[in-house]
């Protein structure tokens, strides 16, 4: 049988799928399932187009022109995934209509409140960009997030999401090793690439951060817990990774986490790993081959990292320690008693806005409450739309971001295999948009796709986003799978 056309659905095929791969095969009589073949209306670059972009979207500290190269990444999204994504037939996305009701909604909101209020005037005097523009990123960034997530499915379902896995964890691991060099190169006296876009809190970029007597590592990132918030995805796929190179990677990508002394990095990954071990109870064996794998590997980065963290003030090794003492007044004072306690003053004393004051414009009302002359961040997802959108805006977002999960239990399914590990990277990231991350970023896109994937395959019963290879990087292409 000729394989011409390409399709996103095994149904009404006759084809039958053999579990257990990464690609959809057929019985001894039948060949493979066409809905697997690349490229089902995709060009067989986009998963190289989209490895670029991804690398390009991890430089947050570097801009070119003073346009930073954050943006330039972002906006290349945007072009992948309107011209790659314009053609073919297109699955049915999880969340998809709460998204469309939340981006119209917010934008409803932001425009009323533009023409009748005075934020025009009332930009912070030392904001690095003006009001519109500044607006306008807000809502890019929103944008983005949904086109990564979109492009993500459809490399999965119709191309290969086990290379674009495999090529995501090979970039990740090449930032990692960046952020390793750019930690010692200060100490050592090897050449580091100057930064060329300012610090979160408006000051000069710095190569270093010496917060909580010790230094931190922030890789091409701003600040360290950006860096520890974009690890989340990588280190989390690598549990999905058999064989000495997934060990290599999570003691890799352990290793710089504790180097970030991020706190939030650590609850994050804290919250997911518990969320994927609990999506393993119903499977004993699986469970202790998962917990084994990861305390192994987690305990060597954990020693390997306290002995490289260098010191400030405090001892060579410290660092867990120091951890554990901001950990303990978190559980006894609350969110209050971090470092963010102004914004949970901000919150205690200002009102909710019963439909919001728009994106970008919260941030301009929080910066006036607290005298800063930059745009604030409420360091919160899910506190940053309640003031831009209202609790209409932010019920919609919740639908959202719950969608793939729903999706993927709907009908009491059990999540198997390698899926755990993924639906934990998920709530690490859900866990990190609310004590850190502001606006979603491309990686948390990204790991949206694979999972609204995962849901998707399993409803069309054959699977397009399947296991790793035990053997890392084994060649695992379609055509050579095709039964005679």
């Amino acid at each position: 049988m000729p394989v011409s056309k390409y399709r996103t659905s095994c149904r009404g095929t006759g084809f039958r799928p053999k579990s257990g791969g990464p690609l959809c095969f057929g019985s001894q009589t039948k060949p493979a399932c066409p809905a697997t073949i690349p490229h089902g209306g995709l060009a067989p670059y986009t998963v190289a187009v989209a490895t670029v972009l991804y690398f390009v979207s991890c430089l947050e500290a570097y801009s070119i022109a003073g346009i930073p190269l954050q943006y330039v990444g972002q906006v290349g999204w945007l072009i992948a995934a309107v011209f790659m994504l314009r053609g073919g037939s297109r699955p049915r996305v999880a969340g998809r209509a709460p998204f469309v009701a939340f981006f119209l909604w917010a934008l409803g909101v932001t425009a009323v409140r533009m023409v009748s209020g005075d934020y025009w005037e009332r930009m912070p005097v030392q904001a690095t960009t003006s009001y519109p523009i500044f607006v306008s990123l807000r809502f890019l960034n929103i944008a983005v997030f949904w086109a990564v997530a979109n492009l993500t499915i459809r490399v999965t379902t119709s191309l290969s999401g086990e290379t674009l896995t495999r090529r995501v964890l090979l970039v990740s691991a090449l930032v990692a090793l960046g952020s390793v060099y750019m930690y010692f190169a200060p100490f050592t006296g090897l050449p580091d690439l100057p930064r060329t876009r300012i610090h979160t809190d408006g000051g000069e970029p710095r190569v270093l951060e010496g917060t909580y007597g010790f230094f931190r590592a922030r890789g091409p990132f701003r600040e360290p817990s950006h860096l520890a918030e974009w690890l989340l995805l990588p280190l989390f796929l690598s549990f999905a990774v058999d064989g000495i190179v997934g060990t290599m990677y999570r003691v890799l990508f352990g290793v710089v986490m504790v180097l970030t002394g991020a706190l939030t990095g650590f609850l994050s990954f804290l919250v997911g790993v518990t969320v994927a071990f609990a999506a393993q109870l119903a499977e004993p064996r699986q469970l202790w081959r998962s917990a084994r794998r990861s305390l192994a590997a987690l305990s060597v980065a954990a020693g390997v990292g306290g002995a490289l963290v260098m010191n400030s003030t405090v001892e060579r090794g410290e660092v867990f320690k120091v951890l554990w003492g901001r950990t303990a007044r978190l559980w006894e004072g609350g969110l209050g008693a971090s470092n963010r306690d102004y914004i949970y003053r901000y919150v205690a004393t200002r009102g909710i806005p019963a439909f919001g004051v728009g994106l970008g414009h919260a941030n301009i009302e929080l910066a006036e409450s607290i005298g800063f002359w930059l745009p604030a961040s409420h360091l919160s997802l899910y506190l940053n739309v309640l003031y831009a959108a209202g609790p209409v805006g932010l019920a919609l977002l919740g639908g959202v971001l719950a969608a793939p999960v729903l999706r993927l239990l709907r009908g009491g399914r059990r999540v198997v295999g390698r899926e755990a590990w993924v639906l934990g990277a998920y709530a690490a990231v859900l866990t990190a948009f609310a004590v850190r991350a502001e606006e979603p970023y491309p990686s948390a896109g990204l790991l949206f796709g694979l999972l609204a994937a995962r849901a998707l395959s399993r409803r069309n019963t054959c699977s397009g986003f399947g296991s790793l290879s035990r053997r890392f990087g084994g060649r695992r292409v379609a055509q050579e799978q095709l039964l005679a």
